[in-house]
């Protein structure tokens, strides 16, 4: 992937700790607000998981290296093939990574 050329993790852990965010969020959903928790249940079902749910779960990780690199984070988990992204829109115009977990 081109985007990923002069980009290198020094810590992989850093990359485990936003994986195991998105995965393990499941016991803190009902922390969130119940928009949050409607699109950790679409995530859960199908496996759909989109660009606020991501945002709301690195929010609460307090972690700001996870948003500040977002794009390169999800660029990475799709180089090793941990997402996909599909080459449709949602209605609404938005892009939806689907989970390859």
């Amino acid at each position: 992937i081109e985007k990923l050329k002069g980009k290198i993790v020094l810590v992989p852990q850093w990359m485990i700790d936003a994986l195991t965010s998105l995965i393990t969020a499941e016991k803190f959903v009902q922390m969130y607000a119940p928009a949050v928790t409607m699109k950790w249940d679409m995530f859960y079902k199908s496996g759909q998981l989109s660009q606020e749910l991501i945002d709301a779960i690195w929010t609460k990780e307090n972690n700001p290296d996870l948003h500040d690199n977002k794009e390169h984070i999800l660029l990475l988990m799709e180089h090793l093939n941990i997402i996909a992204r599909p080459r449709y829109l949602r209605e609404d115009g938005s892009e939806i990574t689907v989970s390859c977990l």
